[in-house]
């Protein structure tokens, strides 16, 4: 559970779904709301505390996830934070006692009222996290500093053995189901020499293990660390989740980077990529290859970069591992030697707030489906209608969609 919007609506449902003799009032949410996403609130100073929440409470995204209209003045909010009066929390915001007796076990008369609203957020938290964890497909939960460094200076990482053993096998068997069933369906995106190799899109919606896979506590870790910015709104997006299967003889790929940027490219994570072999990655199978700290230049491959790309390093993991780059690396595919297929699995991550940059108003949620079938072309673009959509991506199997992974 991310200290962000979403997460507090997330803690608001956990709430609600405890309430059964008394629903907390909107005052009781909004301090529930100021202490989840203010990390300064048990600072003493009032003037401290008044400034820290004074950059969120106004904002109306607060107001609609608390289901609160009006907004007593924030003096009041905090007076009653910093109360060890338990009247103010039980009776005159609406605190209810039984929240308070299940969660807030260690109460004691020297507790704020803060201090109880924070043991209540706290124990929710990690029972949410016990509930995330067991989906998760890899025993890792929290990315080293050895992993991180490396990702930040040379731009790539490689954590071997990320998945493994059962989880692994089932991952590797469902993307094989999806892969045949695509090609028997005629609906398979092949491309490459003969058209053999393969890419299949839109995985979260052909069976649940890719939602858990993209969402693993791992990954969601790194990326809140990666794409850490000083907003209370989720801070990263799934730009795109697909498997990639290259075929014997697959041709190396040209240079590239993950980002449609233009230059000159800003000094921040664009866009990152974790990729999670179902294959072994060697020299001669058509891994990738990529230019260590090649995302520091900030700018695209050309033709006259062929002394930086003489640095060039093979990506190779044992199946199962994950390889993981800045969207600014520079890399390629490369040929596959072998007579066996290399098979993949790439989630792009991105910033989120190039999503609230094209689209600050959510189009295709709001506007009628009839509408948009009725818009000119160019208007359809411009709200995102059926943008991007590849071959094989709206071709569902709901027979392997319900694999229990």
């Amino acid at each position: 559970m991310k200290r962000d919007y979403l997460g507090l609506k997330e803690l608001m449902q956990e709430i609600k779904a405890i309430e059964t003799k008394q629903e907390c009032c909107g005052d009781t949410r909004i301090m529930i709301g100021m202490v989840f996403l203010c990390d300064r609130l048990q600072d003493n100073n009032m003037e401290v505390t008044k400034n820290n929440v004074q950059t969120f409470f106004s904002n109306h995204y607060l107001r609609e996830i608390c289901q609160t209209e009006r907004l007593k003045d924030k003096e009041y909010y905090i007076k009653t934070l910093i109360s060890k009066d338990r009247e103010e929390l039980y009776r005159k915001s609406g605190w209810c006692q039984e929240i308070s007796t299940k969660f807030a076990k260690e109460e004691n008369m020297d507790d704020r009222n803060i201090d109880i609203i924070k043991k209540v957020i706290n124990t929710i938290i990690e029972s949410r996290k016990q509930k995330k964890e067991e989906t998760d497909l890899s025993r890792l939960k929290i990315p080293s500093k050895k992993t991180l460094s490396e990702l930040r200076e040379n731009g790539y990482a490689i954590v071997e053995n990320f998945i493994t053993g059962d989880n692994l096998k089932k991952l590797c068997n469902i993307t094989e189901k999806i892969r045949s069933f695509e090609l028997t369906e005629g609906e398979a995106y092949l491309y490459g020499p003969n058209n053999k190799s393969q890419r299949i899109y839109n995985l979260i919606s052909k069976n649940k293990i890719y939602q858990h896979l993209v969402t693993e506590t791992y990954l969601t870790n790194i990326c809140e660390m990666l794409f850490d910015r000083d907003t209370y709104h989720p801070k990263y997006g799934l730009s795109s989740m697909a498997a990639n299967i290259i075929a014997p003889g697959g041709k190396q790929m040209p240079w590239h980077i993950d980002s449609v940027v233009p230059e000159p490219i800003p000094d921040w994570m664009i866009r990152f990529i974790a990729v999670i072999n179902l294959s072994e990655f060697t020299a001669e199978n058509g891994s990738t290859t990529c230019v260590p700290k090649s995302h520091k230049l900030r700018r695209r491959p050309t033709a006259n970069d062929g002394a930086v790309c003489r640095e060039e390093k093979i990506l190779t993991a044992p199946k199962g591992s994950l390889i993981m780059w800045d969207g600014l690396l520079w890399h390629r595919t490369s040929e596959n030697k072998t007579k066996n297929y290399r098979s993949s699995i790439i989630i792009s991550y991105a910033a989120s707030y190039f999503m609230e940059i094209c689209g600050e108003e959510e189009h295709l949620s709001v506007i009628p489906n009839e509408t948009l079938k009725e818009m000119p072309e160019r208007l359809k673009q411009m709200v995102g209608y059926q943008r991007a959509i590849k071959k094989g991506a709206q071709k569902i199997s709901h027979e392997i969609y319900n694999i229990d992974r």
